[in-house]
């Protein structure tokens, strides 16, 4: 479409800027906890009912046609591969003693 893709994204995303403000003279950078100013604000507590329990959580699955024809296909017999070259069943093409053979 011939459009400057720049356009689409704001100045904050652009290398330039975040050297310039990485390099300015009034970023300092985080210190270790111990010289972090004293929090004075309120303290929130997670609700106790909606954290997760231990172990992989459990997923609720709707079935659909797509999935039931899975399964179904599942429990069918599955075919035995053969090789190309002879048509036989106890190998593939790759290890075909007639690989060479005209």
């Amino acid at each position: 479409m011939a459009m400057d893709p720049r356009r689409f994204f704001d100045d904050v995303w652009r290398l330039t800027l975040n050297i310039a403000i990485y390099s300015s003279e009034t970023f300092v950078p985080l210190r270790d906890k111990s010289h972090w100013p004293p929090y004075e604000g309120p303290i929130i507590h997670p609700d106790e009912e909606r954290l997760r329990g231990r172990g992989r959580p459990q997923v609720n699955r709707f079935r659909n046609e797509m999935a039931m024809m899975d399964e179904w296909l599942e429990g069918q017999p599955s075919q035995k591969q053969s090789c190309s070259l002879c048509s036989r069943h106890e190998h593939n093409k790759r290890k075909c003693s007639k690989m060479g053979e005209p």
